[in-house]
């Protein structure tokens, strides 16, 4: 039973893998986008640390401008639509080819990404991380012994991710106009997750409101372990504090996921079938 079911998702992972190629052109582009964000983060930031005694909320201009590099490069790893994916085979009414797979809807959608991920990190990933490091001269992963931390954590963000997608797709099933909630989640995740700046930069009270979620944990999170620790509101964490609680997130979530699946399928009607 085991081994087949071993089977079934590596050829899930595969599956999406090969479909992935047939979109790489798409992964491609952000060889060339991305590099051009950095550049203007370079720029701002160079001009704003110029003017001030060398440090912000604890960043050097080094330091803040790894940073930005690690949250492209996070983003490669983890990025996620299983919720556009769910919401529009529940719309079609497809969804019910889904229910007769062999396989639970939670581990398709999970291998799905996990295989086009993979075709990113050697498409996306690499080059980019190249160009940070031979074009800016960004010292990314100088310091070896960070390296564990920091892949332990980009596993955690990555089913973090995943686990809020999974349950912004699971709203699907109860509102048939989902689409606008999901987008504001969608939009707005890469902002409360720190992908766009550092939280430390943000006050102590809206960091602590930013803390209870499980958005700061899935990109800022991963990125202060590799920098040696997070700070956020009053929170002041080391590495394996932060894993701590990426991993208590994750099992929450997997639990809550798990029983709002299962009144889900209890509604579904197969709309739009």
């Amino acid at each position: 039973m085991g081994n087949l079911v071993f089977r079934q998702l590596k050829a899930l992972f595969l599956a999406s893998w090969k479909e992935s190629m047939a979109y790489r052109f798409d992964m491609l582009v952000s060889i060339f986008v991305s590099p051009i964000f950095f550049g203007v983060q370079y720029i701002v930031w160079g001009s704003v640390f110029g003017n001030t005694t060398g440090m912000i909320a604890g960043y050097t201009f080094s330091s803040m401008m790894q940073y930005f590099a690690l949250s492209f490069l996070t983003a490669f790893i983890i990025w996620d639509e299983t919720a556009w994916a769910i919401a529009e085979r529940v719309k079609s009414g497809d969804y019910m080819l889904q229910l007769l797979k062999p396989i639970s809807a939670n581990r398709w959608y999970f291998f799905s990404k996990l295989g086009n991920r993979a075709l990113a990190t050697l498409v996306e990933f690499v080059p980019v991380l190249f160009i940070f490091w031979f074009l800016f001269g960004i010292p990314l992963f100088s310091d070896v012994t960070r390296l564990p931390w920091y892949g332990a954590s980009i596993a955690l963000s990555f089913v973090l991710l995943y686990q809020v997608q999974f349950l912004m797709g699971m709203v699907s099933f109860f509102v048939v106009k989902a689409d606008g909630l999901r987008r504001i989640v969608v939009w707005t995740l890469p902002f409360f997750s720190g992908q766009y700046f550092p939280l430390a930069l943000l006050p102590v009270w809206i960091g602590n409101l930013f803390a209870v979620t499980p958005f700061p944990w899935i990109v800022f999170s991963a990125i202060s372990v590799y920098l040696g620790g997070m700070t956020l509101g009053s929170l002041h964490l080391v590495p394996m504090e932060i894993l701590g609680v990426q991993l208590a997130y994750c099992a929450a979530l997997g639990v809550f996921n798990w029983a709002v699946y299962d009144l889900a399928l209890k509604r579904y009607s197969g709309v739009g079938a």
